[in-house]
């Protein structure tokens, strides 16, 4: 048998020997996707002689997550954006041109496109005439308690937010990502630590969300994203309710 140094010699060795992957293709772009692992017990077996393992279940007294999904129809100017995007890794939006150079950043024009905006190639972000914020909204008038809300770009941020404020008050709904104040976030997080003030929404993006999320005591998480596997792991550890709940864009690879 092989020793644990020769899998570790890069991340292409130790990938090709514990993930299972198929090919795909994206336009003139192809790319291996894992779509599982294979070999775990061997591994399991290498990595316990240097590490303990404790399952969430063995230390923490939490529900069990719930996992809902809402989906939202694109719409029409969406939908044209995508496929050509999607056929061409090209895109032309209110006379402006993007572009995708490799099938990475072809995923990314593809998501922000869902998510409705789309970023051109002179950095300008456009928005795009999209069902999404108004799903937010109807998700949320359905809700009782304090929701944390998910993005994954500052676009989407400022926009959930200048929309919840218009509608319940400027009071009831702050962001927290790095353009953040650091004063604000501090009495942010003081505020939602003692459940102060009549804020019940908060907006995270998802990077800044994963290290303040022990000073959270919220109800619902809405995922106002379509990738699912962004799932932050250590909200799952800390909240005392976890409602998860995915806003997906229809009709995508």
């Amino acid at each position: 048998m092989q020793s644990i140094e020769e899998y570790y010699t890069s991340y292409y060795t130790f990938r090709n020997r514990y993930a299972s992957m198929v090919d795909r293709n994206v336009g003139s772009h192809s790319f291996k996707l894992v779509t599982g692992y294979v070999r775990l017990d061997e591994l399991n077996d290498k990595l316990n002689k240097f590490s303990y393992r404790v399952l969430k279940e063995d230390c923490l007294d939490l529900p069990d997550k719930i996992y809902m999904k809402r989906f939202v129809m694109m719409t029409p100017e969406q939908t044209k954006l995508y496929e050509e995007m999607k056929k061409h890794a090209l895109a032309e939006l209110d006379g402006k041109m993007t572009s995708a150079a490799s099938a990475l950043a072809q995923m990314v024009r593809l998501h922000q496109i869902t998510c409705g905006h789309l970023a051109t190639d002179d950095g300008e972000v456009t928005q795009i005439k999209n069902n999404r914020i108004n799903e937010l909204l109807d998700v949320i008038e359905e809700t009782n308690g304090k929701i944390i809300i998910w993005a994954i770009y500052r676009h989407d941020i400022k926009k959930i937010e200048e929309t919840l404020a218009e509608r319940y008050g400027k009071e009831s709904v702050k962001s927290f990502y790095g353009d953040t104040a650091d004063k604000l976030k501090r009495r942010l997080q003081k505020d939602m630590e003692r459940n102060l003030s009549n804020l019940f929404m908060v907006i995270l993006l998802t990077l800044i969300g994963r290290i303040l999320l022990t000073l959270f005591k919220m109800e619902r998480a809405i995922y106002d994203f379509l990738w699912e596997t962004l799932e932050p792991e250590v909200m799952v550890l800390l909240l005392p309710l976890v409602i998860l709940l995915y806003i997906i864009a229809t009709v995508t690879i």
